[in-house]
């Protein structure tokens, strides 16, 4: 089945989308189980770690990249959708590489939804306010 999204749409669709493949990412990783893990081939171990200090994942701002004759020639059987994100974390350190972690996310997504998010960073958020062991 189909759905035309509008642009106005984007932002709280992608959401969607981010928010179910994370509650999917965090039961996989809840429950190890060994045949599971043998027949994935959507997510790590390290994202697993990674997952742990992700709080959220929120939207800022997305946008259907769309083909430009003569600049940009889309060549994807899918639809690309820029994401701009915020993540939430908490963690001792002060900052933490999230690039991997979001690469396994647009990989399942375009997997399961058929959809290609091109993710970007806006900010990184540490929650944690307490970094003292």
């Amino acid at each position: 089945m189909k759905y035309l999204i509008t642009e106005s749409q984007f932002d709280s669709v992608t959401q969607k989308l981010i928010n179910d493949t994370l509650n999917d990412f965090r039961n996989f990783c809840e429950v190890p189980d060994t045949d599971a893990w043998l027949s994935n081939h959507w997510l790590n171990f390290d994202d697993c770690d990674t997952l742990e200090s992700i709080e959220k994942i929120q939207v800022v701002n997305s946008e259907q990249v769309k083909s430009v004759p003569g600049l940009i020639k889309i060549t994807s059987k899918y639809p690309i959708i820029k994401v701009d994100v915020d993540i939430y974390f908490s963690n001792i350190f002060a900052s933490q590489d999230f690039s991997d972690f979001l690469i396994s996310l647009a990989y399942r997504i375009k997997q399961k939804y058929k959809v290609q998010l091109s993710f970007n960073e806006n900010e990184l958020i540490n929650t944690n306010t307490n970094r003292q062991w």
